[in-house]
């Protein structure tokens, strides 16, 4: 599976990329600041799976075909509250 982090995930790659070899970031193979149509261009031409927070994005990517996988703040509060409930538990 190939994979296309957006920009604000790119620090995750080195934590990803034992999982998924195949696991780009935005930066990489576009630029910093990449615009949303070029990153969604660049997604369907490389039949690459999208990963970002932008909640915009499937809007945007509109019936283009492409797989986006929205990871929201709120996604990332309930692990962080899981986690501290975990803490709290001990």
């Amino acid at each position: 599976m190939k994979i296309l982090l957006d920009e604000m995930y790119s620090g995750l790659k080195p934590l990803l990329i034992k999982y998924w070899p195949e696991i780009h970031t935005v930066p990489e193979v576009l630029k910093a600041g990449a615009k949303d149509k070029a990153v969604i261009d660049y997604v369907k031409e490389n039949g690459m799976i999208l990963v970002t927070e932008d909640c915009r994005m499937p809007r945007k990517a509109g019936d283009s075909g492409i797989t986006i996988v929205q990871v929201s703040k709120m996604d990332m509060a309930e692990i962080i509250d899981t986690k501290l409930q975990d803490l709290q538990k001990r």
